[in-house]
């Protein structure tokens, strides 16, 4: 028996494997996620993977915000911000990658396009960080509809854009390399 002669509901749509793939592997990566120790994600991965270039930045942009880092919170004289498991753009970061890892195309695409949703996702989280800093400092009533709603919101199309962008190219390059 072969894939044309099995029967219709032993063989599986690319479309319903793909989604069984991202949804296994999104899976994994979160539980692997929350698998980490709170400590060391507060102590290692929050302050000198998001809070230290978040204050270096801020800094640099306003220097006399006085912006200091303890752990996983960055402090100013009006501002306590902390940074929290599943405030860390790993979410987002875990749909860019399953998708990534579900989709057809090349494994050199694939861990570019890993590496791509790494850059992306750290750079708008950074850009998150200082935005509701700032915000904290001078409109503490838009924090919540900010890092709730909209902020979230930005974030995940983002990462959506660059997956189209991604798969876009990946197909390409792959047909390209095929010879079509």
């Amino acid at each position: 028996m072969n894939a044309e002669t099995a029967p219709r509901a032993l063989r599986t749509s690319p479309g319903l494997a793909y989604l069984f793939g991202f949804a296994a592997l999104y899976l994994v990566m979160h539980l692997l996620y929350h698998a980490v120790p709170d400590r060391v994600l507060a102590d290692v991965v929050y302050r000198w993977g998001i809070n230290v270039p978040a204050a270096w930045i801020i800094d640099l942009v306003a220097p006399d915000a006085n912006v200091r880092v303890d752990g996983n919170s960055l402090l100013a004289p009006r501002v306590h911000l902390e940074v929290v498991r599943g405030c860390d753009g790993s979410g987002a970061f875990f749909i860019a990658c399953a998708a990534i890892l579900a989709f057809r195309a090349s494994w050199r695409a694939r861990c570019a396009g890993v590496l791509l949703s790494f850059v992306t996702v750290f750079v708008l989280n950074e850009a998150r960080v200082i935005t509701l800093f700032f915000v904290v400092a001078h409109r503490p009533a838009w924090f919540m509809p900010l890092h709730t709603y909209f902020i979230p919101l930005v974030l995940i199309a983002a990462i959506c854009a660059m997956f189209a962008l991604w798969a876009r190219a990946a197909t390409r390059a792959d047909e390209a390399a095929a010879g079509g």
